[in-house]
């Protein structure tokens, strides 16, 4: 594994897959794999949170990962995280990547995108980026 940053353990991390079984998942293995020990990994449920963010008037999580919908639209939960917190940091994970889904993604306030194989490296890479920007926050209003 690269080394980067230290990943910070404690990050909370909400990821929204298209699986049936959030726990069987490959992105799930790979983000447990970087040592995270407040993953919160949920199958099919892309309306559900959208509900859960928008009933709360918050986003409980400090990252979220979002992976294509089959029958949901996952710009649609991407833009209520973003309504809720403008700053939240969210990666879209798409099967398909495409200039259109790219500018969406973009477009609608994702901080990040990936496309397959999905893997620790490449969300490591990501989960560096929050981190960077949180300090780098914190530096500017101390």
């Amino acid at each position: 594994m690269d080394e980067g940053i230290p990943v910070n353990k404690n990050i909370k991390i909400l990821l929204v897959n298209n699986t049936v079984s959030a726990s069987d998942d490959v992105i799930t293995r790979e983000l447990a794999s970087l040592g995270l020990q407040n993953l919160v990994a949920v199958a099919g449920a892309g309306l559900a949170i959208k509900e859960f963010v928008q009933q709360r008037g918050e986003v409980p999580y400090d990252v979220t990962f979002i992976r294509d919908q089959k029958d949901q639209d996952e710009l649609e939960l991407l833009k209520s995280i973003i309504e809720i917190d403008p700053s939240h940091y969210v990666v879209m994970l798409t099967d398909n990547i495409t200039p259109d889904k790219v500018i969406s993604s973009i477009k609608f306030g994702a901080s990040g995108i990936l496309s397959q194989p999905f893997t620790a490296g490449k969300m490591r890479v990501e989960l560096d980026k929050y981190m960077l920007l949180r300090e780098d926050k914190k530096t500017q209003y101390s």
